[in-house]
């Protein structure tokens, strides 16, 4: 082993001169995070202030594009060559609960568009209109069909994919 010399931490007259050099590389260190964090700033300033216009239109036209509905899909067939699945055309009708205030009048204007409303069906689309939800299905005009060796049942359905 060697004796500890005089700059080495175990001991010695200059024990302590590693202290400045820890402050000068803490300083280049805060002072480059600082840096970062101001130019993170000034972007921010600039978008907010000088792109604000073209950016609320861009977001505008994201909101609201219009999407075109993919072609019919064929049927689905068992191995035997029997229907399991078709797709059906349906005209359904969608709300952003979250931006309706009065969900009963907005049923009643809905209903008395359709105009083939039910009292069940009225208490059903308050319900799901009157949650704080990003989508509901407010109608459907398809129906779904569930065909087997016995009977043939349908119901209402309302499906649908939120991007």
């Amino acid at each position: 082993m060697t004796a500890p010399g005089p700059s080495s931490p175990a001991g010695g007259a200059g024990s302590s001169a590693w202290r400045p050099i820890l402050r000068r590389r803490l300083a280049v260190v805060a002072g480059a995070i600082a840096l970062w964090v101001a130019a993170i700033e000034v972007r921010l300033v600039y978008l907010q202030i000088f792109e604000n216009a073209d950016l609320l239109a861009r977001a505008e036209r994201q909101h609201e594009r219009t999407q075109s509905a993919p072609a019919k899909r064929g049927d689905i067939l068992d191995r035997r060559g029997r229907v399991l699945a078709t797709s059906v055309d349906a005209d359904t009708i969608y709300a952003v609960p979250s931006e309706i205030d009065d969900a009963a009048d907005a049923v009643k204007k809905l209903c008395d568009a359709l105009e083939d409303c039910t009292a069940k069906d009225r208490q059903g689309l308050i319900e799901r209109l009157g949650t704080r939800r990003a989508f509901a299905c407010a109608a459907a005009s398809a129906r779904r069909c569930r065909t087997d060796a016995r009977s043939t049942s349908c119901a209402p359905t309302c499906s649908a994919s939120v991007r």
